[in-house]
């Protein structure tokens, strides 16, 4: 990394710490979000390409981060169709896959908790999790036999890590070659987003609210707890390797 590149990416990034520790920066920071729906005029690249090769993806990045120099972080909202391809996700559509080549990949919701499941739910989110949601999530593990299912999770698993390495490598590239920070390198959902977004939907969790709200609170609560209690065991290796870590709640 050059000393220009190196000294854009410590006035970006000091300008967008500042904001965040409501300090006075030089000027307000321009932060932007590119997803695998992105459309760049000059390419005749189909989003199917950016699902299915993030190299592509890392190409129109760089290329945005160099035409407009005054943004000061950038979030790449990488998605990789291939470890959705491993379990056969029934939760997404993937243009070339279930829709058109050029279309951006959609988020089907429906209710895959019943209103009657809740107490299982409650009393042991990480077991409904395996026993019910994930078989109707999950197109391989719906009554496939365990050899199938258990080749699905691994297949699935080794995706992840290449997903990982894949993101790590374009988050590195646009700080070598464009001095461009990124944004967060991950996210934390609200309880109740999480619950309606990926369990009741939302016309399920529309009248839960009303109809079994002290069940939507101790489903809430539960996924609170599961959910910390797996992000603070991963919290000391991570600040250890990566320097101050910030956990934002909005």
């Amino acid at each position: 990394m050059s000393g220009e590149v190196t000294d854009l990416y410590r006035q970006r990034l000091g300008r967008y710490q500042a904001a965040i520790a409501m300090e006075t920066p030089d000027r307000i920071p321009l932060s932007f979000s590119v997803g695998c729906g992105a459309k760049v005029t000059g390419h005749n690249y189909q989003r199917q390409h950016f699902m299915y090769e993030p190299e592509l993806f890392l190409e129109v990045l760089l290329e945005l981060a160099n035409m407009y120099p005054q943004l000061d972080t950038m979030h790449p909202g990488v998605q990789w169709a291939p470890f959705w391809d491993a379990v056969n996700s029934r939760m997404y559509r993937v243009p070339g896959r279930d829709i058109s080549p050029d279309s951006i990949h959609q988020f089907e919701e429906k209710e895959y908790m019943k209103e009657d499941e809740y107490r299982l739910f409650i009393d042991d989110p990480i077991g409904y999790r395996m026993n019910y949601y994930l078989p109707r999530v999950l197109g391989e593990l719906d009554e496939k036999g365990p050899i199938r299912s258990h080749v699905a999770f691994l297949k699935a698993g080794l995706a992840h890590m290449m997903f990982a390495s894949m993101s790590s490598d374009i988050r590195q590239q646009l700080v070598k070659k464009a001095g461009m920070p990124v944004a967060f390198k991950g996210s934390y959902l609200a309880p109740f987003d999480y619950l309606s977004d990926f369990y009741r939907g939302l016309n399920g969790i529309m009248k839960d609210m009303f109809r079994q709200p002290e069940n939507v609170i101790e489903a809430c609560e539960a996924l609170f707890f599961a959910s910390t209690f797996s992000l603070f065991l991963q919290t000391p290796s991570a600040a250890a390797t990566q320097g101050n870590l910030r956990v934002i709640f909005h």
